[in-house]
Parts: C-alpha cells; sequence; structure tokens
C-alpha cells in the first residue's frame, strides 16, 4: 500500500496537460480535503479572452470560468447544559461569531477577495443557526406580512427557538438545502415535528457553523504560472490571516455556556508547526543541561562543550551514511538517545584517564584506551547490533531508523576515541604548566600538596556512593533478586491484563487541546455537499389571517399573539389526537371594486360570501375540516349552501403563537383550505335575488381548543365555542424527501476517504531493505486506452458498485466522455480515441487535467476516485478489512477486462496506516525477540561467557517488561505506533548500563590490585564494626554487673587484639567472596560512568516532558522511565545477580568446551592451560602502572 501510494502521488505530481506543461496542482479538488480550486461562471467574461492554447476557442460550448481557492473554517459548539438551543447559549454563540465576522482582516477577505455574491454569503454569515436565530428585523411594506427577516446574525432581539426551529424545518421541506438539519446539528439529530418543540430532552447538545472563502485566483485561461503564483500569494495571505487575527481571536473566547472548538487543516498546520518549533526550543534547556553536568564529571568547560559537540556530530555523519529516502519524526528521538550513549563512552574515558593519573602520560593515554576503549566498544557494538535487529521489521522507515542510530552509536564512539584522548593530553599538559607556576605558599608544600589533592579526587562522592551501595547489596542480594523477580511478575500480569492496542491515528496534542477535543465534536456532525445555490438572505414574516391576501410564496412563518393561556396544556384522546377545534371569524367584508368595506358581524347586503378558512394543527384531513367548519358557518350563518366543497387542504409555513406577556410562543402547523363560497340566502335574509346585492368575503382561523389561539383585533368566535373531532386522517402534505438511487450510500462521516482507481501507472515492485528503490513509478507500457475494450474495462469499473463499497460519490470521466461522445452524434467506445478525447479535454479542462496523463498528445495513463463514507480516522483493523472489499472489487474488475486495461489498481491514504499499524504492531514481539537475542550475542562475543551473557539478557527482559508496565499500566497508554517504537527501539538502549558491568565482571581476576585493595577496605570495615559491637557488648554487661558467657568472653578477645596491617598477598577468596569483590570492583571502575551517563540522558529527556505534542511528551517519559530501570538494573539487580550466581573467573562450562575443542584439534585436554581469550596471556597487573 506504501508504494503504491507513493507511486500514485509521485506520478500525479509530475503529471503534464496535454500542452505539455505542469498542471495545476489544486484543480484536482478531491486530491486534499478543503483545499482545492474549482470552477464558477467568470463574472467578467469580457475581459477574460485568453486561452490556455491553440485551438481552444474552437471548443464547442466552451464557457469562459473563473479560479477560485477554497478555504473552510468551522466553528464548533458543545452545550454545557445539553441545551444548544438555550438562550443564554445561542447570546453567547452569537457574540462569538460576531467578534470573529467583525475582525479587520477577516471582513476585508470576505468582502475585497470574494468577487462572487453568489459565494459572499458563505463567509458572511457563514452556514450559521445564529443567522436564523439573531436576524435583523424591519417592518415590510407588502400589505400581508408585517416583518422582514434578513439572516444575518446581526439582530438584537432573539428569536424564539421553536420559530428557528420550525422555519428551518419547514425550509428543507420545501426544497431549501441550506436549512437541513445535518449542516447545523449533529447528525443523529432530526428536526422534531412542529409543535414538539417545547420537549427540551429532544433539543441538540451541539452546533456547527461553517465559513468558506472562494478567494479570486483569475480565469482557467490564464497562465499557468500567473495562476500558481496566485495560488502560492493567496495562501501565504490565508495563512497570516489565521496567525495575526483567527488563532489569536480563538484563544481569547471564553464562554460559560458552551464549550467552543474550531476546526481547519489549514489551521491544524499552522498550529502544529508553531508548537513544533516551540517544543524544540526545550532543546535549549537539554544541551544546557548535559554541558553543564558534563562540566561537573570532567571537571572543566572545554572538555564538557567539546564533548557534547563531537557526540552531536555523530547524528548528522550516521544520517549521511544511512541510505533513507527521508527522515521521520524517530529521528528527533535519536538526539535525546545518542546524548545518552555518547556521554556514557565519554564518562567512561574520562574515568579511566582518572583513574590511570599516577601514569606518565603516554602510559596514561595507553591505559584509558585499552580499557575504556575495550569496554564502551563491547557496549556500543552490543547497542549498536540490537539497533540493527530493527532491520526485522516490517516497516521500511522503522527499518531505517534502526540502522540509523546503530551506525550513530558507532560513530558517536569512535569520534569520542579519536578525539577526546588528544583533547585530554593538551588539557593535562596546559594544566602541568600551570601546576608548575603555581605554589602553595601557606602550605609550604606546593607540587606536592596539588599532587595529594589530585590523588584523592579518585575517592570521590560518586564512588562513595556506589561502595557503600555495593556493601548494602552483599548483605542481602537474595532479596534483591527476589523483589527483582516479584517486579518483573507483577509487571508481566499487569500487561497482560491492561495492555489494550490503540485505534486510530494516535493524537499529537494533549487531550485539553482544541485539536484533540475538536474531534469528539466534530464527530457528531455529518459532512454535508456544498451548496450549489445561495442560501435565503430574508424572509417575511406574515399574519396569520389573510385578511390582506391569501399569498404566501415568500412567507417563512406565520406570527400572531395569543389570547389565551394553555400552552403545554393541550388535551388529547386515548389515541393521541386532538379532540376538540374551535375558529374565529373576521368581520364580514364587502367587495366594492378592490376596495374592502367591513359590515360588521351580518350578512345584510351579501349575496355570496367567499370563505378563506386557515386551520393550526398538528394533522388536518379535508374530510374533518370540512365537516367541521360546516357546522361552524351552519351555526353563525345558516347559508343556503355551498359551492366547491368539499375544499382541499394545502399546507403552510409554521403559525407562530406568541404569548405577549412573557414571550413564551408555541409552534404550529398550519394548514390552508382553498377558497369556497356559502350561497344567499343567509339566516335572516329572504330568498329573493337581487342584483343589488355585492359579492363580500368571510376569513375564519381555526385552532385546537386546548392551545393558544391567535387574538386578532376585532374578531370572534365562528359558531359555538368547540367543535369536536371525530376522525382524523393522514395528512394531505407529505414532508420534501430525497433518495440516491442505486448502490450509492449517502454521506455521513466529516473527512472521507478518496479511493483512487490508477491504470497505465506501475509502483516499484519491491521495497529495499533501507533507501529508496531503484525507481518509484513507471508508465505501465501494457495499458491501450485507444482500444475500445480498454474504454468498456474503465467504464465498467464504475458500474456495478455494491454498498460494501460505501461509495457516496463517483468522479468517472469515462462517463463525462461518453456523454460527449453523444452529444457530437459519436458512438462508445471511440475508435478515434485520441482525436476525440482532445476535443473533450478542451470542453472539460479541468476534469481531464485532474483524471488524466498525456505525452505526446496520447492519454498513457488515467485514473477513477470515489468518495466513499469511511472516516480517514477508522481504525486499522477496519482500514484492512475495507480495502480488502476494494481488492475483490478491482480484482474481479480486472478478470473480465481486456490484456490492455486489466491492470488497473486502487490506492488511499487509510491503506498507507492501516497497514503500517498492524505491521508494526504486529512484528513487534518478533523485533524484541531478535533485539534481545543480539544483545545476547553482542554480550557473549566480548566476554567471552554464556552464562554471564544469559544474566545480562535477563536483566534486559525485566527492564523491557518494566517499560512495558510503565506504558500500559502507569501511564494507561494504549499501544500505538509511538508505544511500539519505544519498546523496540529502547531493546538495544537499555543493554548499554549491564554490558559495562558485565565486562567489568569478566575482566576481574582475584590478582587484580583494585580488586584487593577494595577487598581489603571491606575487611577493615568488617573489622571495625566487629570491634565495635564487641565494645558495646563488653559495656553493657558492665553496667549489667552480669558474668561474662562465652560469647561475650570471644567479643572481649576480638577487642582486646592488637590492629594489624592487612597484607593483600594474603588475601583469600572462597567463591562467593570472589563474585562479591568481583562485582564490587566491576561497579566501582564503571559504576561512577554508568550513573552520570544515566543522570545526564534523564536530565536531557526531561525537558521533552515540558513540550506540548504527546509524541515529545511520550517519548521523554519513555526515555526517562527505560533509564530509571536501566540504571537500577545494572547497578543494582545485576550485582545482586552476580554476587548470588555469577560465572567463576574459569567456570566449568568453559572448562567443557576447552576440553571439547582440544580434542576436536587433536590436543590432550588440559585444565590449567586456558584457550579462551579472557584466559590467555598473564594473569590482570596489580597495578596500572605494572602494565608498562
Amino acid at each position: 500500500a506504501m508504494r503504491d501510494r507513493e507511486a500514485y502521488q509521485l506520478a500525479y505530481e509530475e503529471k503534464k496537460d496535454l500542452t505539455g506543461g505542469r498542471r495545476l496542482e489544486e484543480v484536482q479538488p478531491f486530491l486534499q480535503v478543503d483545499e482545492w480550486i474549482e470552477e464558477v461562471e467568470a463574472e467578467d467574461a469580457e475581459g477574460v479572452r485568453r486561452l490556455l492554447e491553440e485551438n481552444y476557442t474552437t471548443a464547442p460550448g466552451r464557457r469562459l470560468r473563473t479560479l477560485f481557492l477554497r478555504k473552510e473554517l468551522q466553528l464548533l459548539y458543545r452545550a454545557k447544559n445539553g441545551n444548544i438551543l438555550d438562550d443564554k447559549a445561542l447570546q453567547d454563540i452569537q457574540a462569538i461569531e460576531e467578534g470573529f465576522r467583525t475582525l479587520p482582516g477577516v471582513r476585508n477577505l470576505c468582502y475585497t477577495r470574494i468577487t462572487s455574491e453568489s459565494k459572499r454569503f458563505l463567509c458572511d454569515p457563514g452556514i450559521s443557526l445564529v443567522a436564523m436565530a439573531f436576524p435583523t428585523q424591519s417592518s415590510s411594506s407588502q400589505g400581508r406580512a408585517f416583518l422582514e427577516f434578513t439572516w444575518d446574525g446581526m439582530g438584537r432581539d432573539l428569536v424564539p427557538p421553536a420559530a428557528v426551529l420550525a422555519y428551518m424545518k419547514t425550509a428543507a421541506e420545501y426544497g431549501d438545502s441550506s436549512r437541513t438539519s445535518r449542516r447545523y446539528f449533529p447528525k443523529t439529530w432530526t428536526y422534531p415535528d412542529v409543535g414538539d418543540f417545547q420537549a427540551e430532552s429532544a433539543m441538540p447538545d451541539a452546533a456547527r457553523t461553517k465559513f468558506s472563502y472562494h478567494l479570486t485566483l483569475g480565469q482557467n485561461g490564464d497562465p499557468v504560472s500567473q495562476v500558481n503564483a496566485n495560488i502560492g500569494k493567496t495562501k501565504e495571505e490565508w495563512n497570516k490571516l489565521i496567525t495575526t487575527e483567527m488563532l489569536p481571536y480563538f484563544h481569547k473566547v471564553q464562554s460559560e455556556q458552551v464549550e467552543f472548538y474550531y476546526a481547519s487543516t489549514d489551521i491544524d498546520s499552522i498550529e502544529i508547526n508553531s508548537t513544533l518549533f516551540n517544543d524544540l526550543l526545550m532543546a535549549i534547556g537539554s544541551i544546557a543541561f548535559v554541558i553543564l553536568y558534563l562540566r561537573i564529571h570532567t571537571g572543566g568547560w572545554v572538555v564538557s562543550i567539546s564533548s557534547f559537540l563531537i557526540i552531536f556530530i555523530s547524528v548528522p555523519l550516521a544520517y549521511i551514511m544511512t541510505p533513507a529516502a527521508k527522515a521521520t519524526i524517530a529521528s528527533f528521538l535519536s538526539v535525546f538517545l545518542i546524548t545518552g550513549i555518547g556521554c556514557d563512552v565519554v564518562f567512561v574515558f574520562t574515568d579511566f584517564w582518572e583513574q590511570g593519573h599516577k601514569l606518565p602520560m603516554e602510559s596514561r593515554v595507553m591505559w584509558m584506551i585499552v580499557h575504556g576503549g575495550e569496554s564502551c566498544l563491547a557496549t556500543s557494538m552490543t547497542t549498536a547490533l540490537s539497533f540493527f535487529a530493527n532491520l526485522a521489521s516490517a516497516l521500511q522507515p522503522l527499518r531505517e531508523f534502526g540502522m540509523f542510530m546503530g551506525l550513530c552509536v558507532m560513530c558517536a564512539f569512535f569520534l569520542v576515541l579519536l578525539m577526546i584522548p588528544p583533547l585530554l593530553v593538551a588539557i593535562e599538559r596546559r594544566k602541568e604548566m600551570v601546576k608548575l607556576r603555581v605554589v602553595d605558599i601557606s602550605s609550604g608544600q606546593g607540587v606536592a600538596a596539588y599532587e595529594e589533592k589530585k590523588k584523592k579526587k579518585k575517592d570521590g562522592v560518586m564512588n562513595a556512593l556506589l561502595f557503600h551501595l555495593m556493601n548494602g547489596i552483599a548483605r542481602c542480594p537474595c532479596m534483591v533478586v527476589l523483589t527483582t523477580f516479584v517486579f518483573f511478575i507483577t509487571a508481566a500480569v499487569g500487561v497482560v491484563v491492561t495492555a489494550k492496542l490503540s485505534t486510530g491515528v494516535p493524537d499529537i496534542f494533549p487531550p485539553s487541546h482544541n485539536q484533540v477535543a475538536n474531534k469528539a465534536v466534530l464527530d457528531l456532525f455529518s459532512t454535508e455537499a456544498n451548496l450549489q445555490y445561495p442560501a435565503p438572505s430574508s424572509g417575511l414574516i406574515c399574519n396569520a389571517d389573510t385578511v390582506n391576501g391569501t399569498d404566501t410564496g415568500n412567507c417563512q412563518l406565520h406570527w400572531c399573539e395569543a389570547v389565551s393561556d394553555g400552552l403545554g396544556s393541550t388535551t388529547t384522546t386515548s389515541t393521541g389526537l386532538t379532540s376538540q377545534m374551535s375558529c374565529w371569524r373576521s368581520p364580514t367584508l364587502k367587495l366594492d371594486g378592490s376596495t374592502k368595506i367591513s359590515i360588521g358581524y351580518s350578512t345584510e347586503g351579501c349575496w355570496d360570501v367567499n370563505i378563506y378558512a386557515r386551520v393550526a394543527m398538528e394533522q388536518v384531513s379535508n374530510a374533518a375540516f370540512n365537516r367541521t367548519l360546516v357546522l361552524a358557518l351552519e351555526d353563525e350563518l345558516g347559508p343556503a349552501g355551498y359551492t366547491h366543497l368539499p375544499p382541499s387542504v394545502s399546507s403552510l409555513r409554521p403559525l407562530i403563537v406568541e404569548k405577549w406577556e412573557d414571550g413564551s410562543v408555541e409552534a404550529v402547523k398550519f394548514w390552508q383550505a382553498r377558497t369556497f363560497t356559502a350561497t344567499a340566502p343567509f339566516r335572516g335574509q329572504v330568498d329573493v335575488r337581487n342584483t343589488t346585492e355585492d359579492l363580500c368575503e368571510l376569513h375564519v382561523l381555526c385552532f385546537k381548543e386546548e392551545g393558544y389561539q391567535c387574538g386578532i383585533s376585532g374578531w370572534k368566535r365562528l359558531g359555538s365555542a368547540a367543535y369536536p373531532l371525530a376522525r382524523r386522517l393522514s395528512p394531505v402534505f407529505a414532508p420534501f424527501s430525497r433518495q440516491l438511487q442505486g448502490e450509492l450510500v449517502t454521506q455521513t462521516v466529516p473527512t472521507p476517504v478518496d479511493v483512487t482507481v490508477i491504470w497505465g501507472i506501475r509502483s516499484a515492485r519491491s521495497t529495499p531493505l533501507v533507501g529508496p528503490p531503484s525507481e518509484f513509478w513507471s508508465y505501465d507500457p501494457n495499458f491501450v486506452p485507444q482500444n475500445p475494450w480498454a474504454q468498456r474495462a474503465i467504464r465498467n469499473m464504475c458500474s456495478g458498485l455494491t454498498k460494501n463499497l460505501k461509495v457516496f460519490r463517483a468522479k468517472c470521466w469515462i462517463s463525462l466522455f461518453e456523454t460527449y461522445l453523444n452529444q457530437q452524434n459519436k458512438r462508445f467506445p471511440s475508435r478515434t480515441f485520441d482525436g476525440d478525447v482532445i476535443g473533450w479535454y478542451y470542453s472539460n479542462t479541468v476534469e481531464a487535467q485532474a483524471h488524466l496523463w498525456f505525452q505526446d498528445r496520447k492519454v498513457i495513463a488515467c485514473k477513477l476516485q470515489f468518495l466513499v463514507n469511511v472516516g480517514i480516522y477508522v481504525p486499522s483493523s477496519q482500514g484492512l478489512l475495507y480495502m480488502k472489499e476494494w481488492d475483490s472489487f478491482v480484482e474481479g474488475k480486472n478478470a473480465v477486462a481486456s490484456m490492455t486495461a486489466n491492470r488497473a489498481w486502487h490506492t488511499a491514504s487509510i491503506w498507507v496506516r492501516s497497514e503500517a499499524e498492524v505491521a508494526i504492531i504486529g512484528s513487534t514481539i518478533d523485533t524484541i525477540i531478535i533485539a534481545t537475542c543480539s544483545g545476547w550475542a553482542g554480550v557473549f562475543l566480548f566476554t567471552g561467557d554464556l552464562w554471564l551473557a544469559v544474566i545480562v539478557t535477563c536483566v534486559v527482559i525485566v527492564v523491557i517488561t518494566g517499560l512495558a508496565f510503565y506504558i500500559s499500566c502507569i501511564m494507561a497508554w494504549s499501544i500505538g505506533p509511538i508505544e511500539v517504537i519505544s519498546l523496540v527501539v529502547f531493546v538495544g538502549y537499555s543493554v548499554t548500563y549491564a554490558l559495562h558491568i558485565a565486562h567489568n565482571y569478566n575482566q576481574m581476576r582475584d590478582s587484580d590490585k583494585d580488586l584487593l585493595e577494595a577487598e581489603a577496605k571491606v575487611r577493615k570495615r568488617k573489622m571495625a564494626r566487629a570491634k565495635a559491637q564487641a565494645a558495646r557488648k563488653r559495656a553493657a554487661a558492665a553496667a549489667a554487673g552480669a558474668d561474662e558467657d562465652l560469647e561475650d568472653l570471644q567479643a572481649a578477645v576480638q577487642l582486646d587484639l592488637p590492629e594489624q596491617e592487612l597484607r593483600l598477598e594474603d588475601i583469600t577468596f572462597t567463591p562467593a567472596q570472589l563474585r562479591e569483590a568481583r562485582t564490587r570492583v566491576a561497579v566501582l571502575h564503571v559504576g561512577g560512568a554508568t550513573l552520570s551517563s544515566a543522570l545526564s540522558t534523564a536530565g536531557s529527556s526531561a525537558f521533552l516532558l515540558l513540550c506540548t505534542l504527546t509524541i515529545f511528551v511520550k517519548l521523554g517519559g519513555v526515555v526517562v522511565a527505560v533509564t530509571v530501570l536501566s540504571i537500577l538494573g545494572a547497578i543494582v539487580t545485576l550485582p545482586a545477580a552476580l554476587m548470588l550466581v555469577g560465572p567463576a573467573p574459569d567456570a566449568w562450562y568453559k572448562q567443557k568446551v576447552r576440553r571439547l575443542l582440544q580434542m576436536l584439534m587433536g590436543g590432550k585436554a588440559q585444565d590449567q592451560e586456558p584457550l579462551l581469550d579472557s584466559d590467555l596471556g598473564s594473569p590482570s597487573p596489580k597495578d596500572p602502572s605494572e602494565l608498562y
């Protein structure tokens, strides 16, 4: 998947248009999520006459278009009380958006850079709930309306949420796509029925506002260089606006009612880059700490600064030597790792330099290089070998990082080996010159005092600390080993119980950061298609009655004041239906031309009365409304008859009934009956036709009896108080809806995946172990689109899409090409493909440039794109299962395709991520095992002792298990790529400290002078403690007046023995004493350097904990944790194990190997004749000076 994706991206970058010039990168609208160029009608066609190339004007039906760069921004809100339509929440949202839209740069961008009036509404007010909740209200001059709402979000009065939702719901039902609930509210929430808006439990808890900026770049006839220059300039201005105005404003936003988030790919990139730069400043603190600690340990600024520079040089040197295709984020970790490993080498060299202070200069240098170099070579090669074990990983980036770190370790060692000795010699010679000129007059000893002071430097605080630590461990090594074993079992069980695999892409910011917190809110919403037509900018609010007209085409809502209480007191029957209806009538109006004259409530002088009736109720049917209205008219007028009965009922925009006293409202569905006529004579009239009688009209409003009813001045009840509704039929109005046909699905994810199917391009056939392949991609000579069967195969790929593929939009250029051929009265497939496709290219340049590769005016490669309803953050396991669906689909199409087009393949970004996550987690155990075995092999290679290598490997396993326990249990992190890299990489790092101790332990012999001196010191202290204990017993017995028993007599004898000088040559060892002595001296030799290395590594990595990016914080915590565990394992656990079961200088298995080798070589097995490297030559010298 990685090879295919890289081949596609590189081929797309190098793709050329028909003229051989580079295509516009942003013309392709789906390559990037929220950044593309689209074509719209040019506003000034007369000013745009430059063409892309020759013959462009001959293309039939060509229209000039304007190129735009679209930038999008989403503002997300989540109500803290669970109701985003709460008045206070809406007021806070309005304040936030009004402040944002009035920012100088944002306003200038919207009204200066956006030249299309049809697109300006997308940035002011944007697709925003606030626009409907806070419209600007003005009086209307139209008779039937009394208010006009301008949906700009700049009003001072909040429209009741029930009215807002009623308007948005009905507008969406009437086909206004800008008012659908998914654009503003979570995808799982839909508009409730009108009349149910008072139930707060049904209210949404989140809302979204979307701003789109269509920034003009030029026309598609402009030169490519000019458009590219405009693209760069526009991006720069946009990024500057984000940095200088948007982000500072967003960071200052505070709200007591809502949680505020923002989302934009550009903002995400800028925040990442800015945060990364700030985090990198923490490296200054790390550098300062390392240099300071080097100064403390080495005692000189020159050595410390020079050592750091020498160590740091190993990073670029190793990078040059590593054949890596690109650097990864893990390369940043190498700086901290190599700091600790390099400092370890420096500390060992400088410690051996100090230990040989009594030697002549040349001998001292040789002593340091031989002993320090041998010890550091062993640890460096073993550590490098463990890093090289990552070459077994399934991921090339991890293989390259393992090789890179291994080379870093070896480069650091050789640089220190080559540069530190001459540097120390130069500094020492300068000290000698200064020493000769400095004499301590007060002491009178001069140089002698200086030498004595220097000699005491060997027994510093570090050595004293380590000496006491070894004595403490020697008293109870079993307890240390047992405690380590219990820790190992606990950690292993904890890891098994609590470890869980991470799903999706790891967050690089902490949970409280906007980029992480907004994901949970953003996932609530779906991604809606871009609006093709402007949203309504204004709407009329009409009276409920029909006195001033019946035309309701521009009425968005009907409004009236309530005449009675009872909001929420509606009573219903057992079936849930409204039980009664009451109607109100207007005064009778006599028509005199275009003038209406009120004649009161009588029908005197009226021959026929036109009835204009409306009803406010959840649902109504023709039969029920007709029966009830006729009953009311019979009671009120008593007409002789009716014409045009039964009246048909049609839906209107909702009616908002407002209670003026407290502003509460009730939204109800509103219906209008077709006009019908009540004929004379009416009750009280004589049935004589009089030609002088006039035509009259009567207006009626009916309501459910139990709810709010409109109180219109001058109106009265029609008939009696109320009329029962015996039955109700299905509503006559069906909500507007539209469903996608075929196998396409509906888009619901906010960030859909783009699956691309490609012909004519071949990716690299294999991935090398490290480094780039010989070729990343090439054209496929077997693809021949001129063949009619190849064209059929491409078209066939766009058909038969199943729901398992989850495609919601297919971008098939071949279908457009087929349509073009039909318009030209030609058949598909084309036998003159080259000429026909060029003609289509000129008629549909954007699609052709995005999907076709040309060479010598011939198509040599092409692609199809499918937008699928799968998010880019889908878990890797689901991503792989979904990839298999596309594997089956494409393979099935290839199986029936012609040989000229049967090598299609598909690619998507989630294929790469899913394969990478599964591979890196799946190969973790294998890589850890290989790295651990490599560490064991390295220890065995340099110590020649199988058992010692096993002991060190066990310590490394405990350290790695402890690190896994820290990750999964203590920090409760899911096991993802970062955690896996940490576990794999630090196998090599954790072996370093333990190997130092083991290597020096292996070199110790019972005749070594350092070992004898340390043992003498220990035995003297034991003797002193025994005498002190005997003295305390004797004093206690004397104070008690008791007789001395045998034990007291022995203590008295011990107390009276004179102190004698313990000669080194008289010291003898039991096997246990020898193991203890060898362990103690090994720790004293290199323990100080090892501990200093651990402190410098942990100290420098601690600055990572202050970073913002999660990856740095995690890596910093992991480095500190593994350093602490490694140093504890090296100077606590390993010494205890060596004291208990450490190998003898000439262990039995070494003797067995010698005998076996000698037998194979035809010699005699002689135990006294050593064969291994450690036993060749004379015993170790008792003093460094004896080496020379």
